[in-house]
């Protein structure tokens, strides 16, 4: 590819090259999930589905069983990172991604349907915390924290201009498309990876592997009571979110009057909100320095809580909008 030739010719090292490379494949990545998947709900309508009350059946099953398949397969990904190393997991992250999006643009003509492909691909899917591994081995250590915060900066350039642009793809030219762009988008950044991504992998004793072990992390977590309770913070506040975040286009579809401009509202809603996310983040970070992090935390936590409430009240998009930025 004349992209892939391009990037070898600039001068940089090994693990330059793998690092950019990698954050470019998670921006694409992730844009493409968020091109296609908020707009579930409406894609379940196009299937067939009428009745709201089905509609929102569906689309928490469809938001609910694929990740707790992901998280099933998610030991038996790790195994085989640890014998085969991490750049063939990325790849297979990638590769089942984009083309279970392909599968579902040109086969998905039921609902259980959908439900089965979607399963798949979150089995084969977790490109993030791949790509996450690949950087952190392959990174030098002065450049780790560099790097790792690359890769959460693609994260939220990804998530922030996904949405957006999958509302206009699905409003204008159907759900259908958006899901062929996803999967297009994510197979052109697989084969960078083939190209141009190194990795030097040495397997681990099974001493090493032992130490890293589910259990024995499991067993310092409980062993350190304030990383126990950032554990469950995370916990709860990821459940809290993934009550509201799936339902999030069927209430956009209540306060619009029709689904081309619930679909295009959901995508700047779920992208502003995304953008919100990565300018506190950097904020924050510098509050937390001056007030403290648990002062920071405990804010953080009641003003997220409250203004979940005015979210029920909302006649308008934009209102919906604002209060999820904030």
């Amino acid at each position: 590819m004349a992209l892939a030739g391009f990037w070898r010719k600039v001068h940089l090292h090994p693990w330059q090259r793998t690092l950019y490379t990698v954050v470019a494949s998670q921006i694409a990545v992730l844009i493409g999930f968020g091109i296609a998947t908020p707009f579930l709900p409406f894609f379940i309508q196009e299937l067939g589905v009428t009745n709201f009350k089905d509609v929102a059946f569906w689309t928490g099953f469809i938001n609910s069983v694929p990740p707790l398949a992901q998280a099933a397969a998610a030991p038996v990904w790790g195994m085989l990172a640890d014998r085969y190393g991490r750049k063939p997991m990325l790849i297979r992250s990638l590769l089942g991604g984009g083309v279970m999006f392909l599968v579902i643009a040109f086969f998905a003509r039921t609902v259980p349907q959908l439900a089965i492909m979607r399963t798949i691909q979150m089995m084969l899917a977790g490109s993030q915390t791949a790509a996450t591994i690949l950087i952190a081995a392959a990174v030098p250590p002065e450049q780790r924290g560099f790097g790792l915060g690359l890769v959460q900066m693609a994260a939220f350039i990804g998530q922030s201009v996904g949405p957006m642009i999958g509302g206009g793809i699905g409003a204008a030219f159907g759900y259908r498309t958006a899901f062929l762009v996803s999967g297009i988008l994510i197979l052109i950044t697989c084969v960078l990876v083939v190209l141009l991504v190194q990795e030097e992998f040495h397997a681990p004793s099974r001493k090493e592997r032992k130490a890293n072990s589910f259990k024995a992390s499991f067993g310092v977590a409980l062993s350190r009571p304030v990383l126990l309770s950032m554990i469950t913070l995370l916990l709860f506040h990821t459940f809290s979110n993934s009550i509201t975040r799936p339902m999030l286009p069927l209430f956009v579809q209540t306060i619009t009057p029709t689904i081309s401009a619930a679909s295009a509202a959901t995508g700047l809603i779920v992208g502003a909100n995304a953008v919100a996310n990565a300018g506190s983040a950097v904020i924050l970070g510098k509050v937390a320095d001056r007030l403290g992090r648990r002062n920071v935390l405990i804010g953080c936590v009641l003003t997220a809580s409250l203004l979940h409430f005015p979210q029920m009240f909302v006649t308008h998009p934009t209102q919906l909008l604002v209060l999820r930025f904030l």
